[in-house]
């Protein structure tokens, strides 16, 4: 419900303010928006006290984001390709 609020005080500050602020770009006012919006959603979150007994609350167990040897080994090799044709192509 803040998203467009935020977006559109951000891109009529700098008439807010006579000028003081420079014109802020689309993208750059976007990521602002996002990280206001993320310690916004953090805050409530910690706010909340019967956030931690809610029943319906999901139990994640740590086994879920192992990986086999083989999967590692194919990423790390992926990544070193990537980073090599980034470096003879850029």
């Amino acid at each position: 419900m803040l998203t467009i609020p935020l977006s559109t005080l951000f891109k009529f500050l700098p008439e807010l303010t006579n000028g003081a602020i420079a014109p802020i770009p689309f993208l750059d006012r976007m990521s602002w928006v996002f990280i206001l919006l993320l310690l916004v959603m953090a805050g409530l979150t910690l706010a909340d006290s019967d956030s931690r007994k809610n029943p319906k609350g999901l139990t994640i167990d740590t086994r879920l984001f192992r990986v086999t040897p083989g999967f590692a080994i194919a990423s790390v090799l992926i990544c070193g390709i990537l980073a090599g044709l980034y470096t003879v192509f850029w």
